[in-house]
């Protein structure tokens, strides 16, 4: 009788299990490519983080495009790569950043093409190269989930273009709580 007991709670979690799907990702990661993103290229770090009450400030100035992560009511959701290089090679540096901006109090966001502008999401490129800098991110979609109030599963594909590449880059990933920096 009590091996009966055991099997029917083993399925009862079994079954229950099943019922908790992870969230189905939108058409605009999935409909215009093989949806595969890249964890974190190799020879490198990368850092997935978002900032609680922030708010993104993104200028267009005669330097080109410039921002500030400031104090504010929103999240930040902010990725980045930074290349492992040898010291004994001189400007051999690079690194990449992806910053957006969504609304606080929701428990899923999904950012669309002709919402790219309004979340302020932008694409860094920084190295001893012809094209670096800010560039704004113009098409692609974000999609997230809100885990819990430390994690957030991220979903992108979205291309960046400067005056002469284009840059495209999907990721999933777990962005994580942190602090603002001052």
């Amino acid at each position: 009788m009590n091996n009966l007991r055991i099997i029917t709670v083993i399925l009862v979690l079994a079954i229950t299990a099943c019922d908790h799907k992870p969230p189905t990702l939108p058409d605009c990661l999935t409909s215009s490519s093989d949806f595969k993103p890249d964890d974190c290229p190799g020879n490198g770090s990368c850092s997935f983080e978002f900032y609680p009450e922030s708010k993104l400030e993104v200028l267009n100035d005669a330097q080109g495009i410039q921002f500030k992560l400031k104090e504010g009511k929103n999240l930040v959701f902010h990725f980045e790569y930074t290349r492992h290089v040898s010291p004994l090679i001189t400007d051999a540096g690079y690194s990449e950043s992806i910053y957006f901006e969504v609304k606080s109090g929701c428990k899923s966001f999904l950012i669309r093409e002709e919402d790219l502008e309004d979340s302020g999401a932008i694409f860094g490129r920084f190295c001893f190269c012809p094209d670096f800098g800010y560039f704004r991110i113009s098409q692609g979609c974000i999609f997230g989930n809100k885990i819990n109030d430390r994690t957030w599963n991220v979903s992108l594909n979205l291309t960046a273009t400067s005056q002469s590449s284009a840059y495209n880059r999907m990721k999933q990933r777990d962005f994580l709580k942190k602090e603002r920096p001052e």
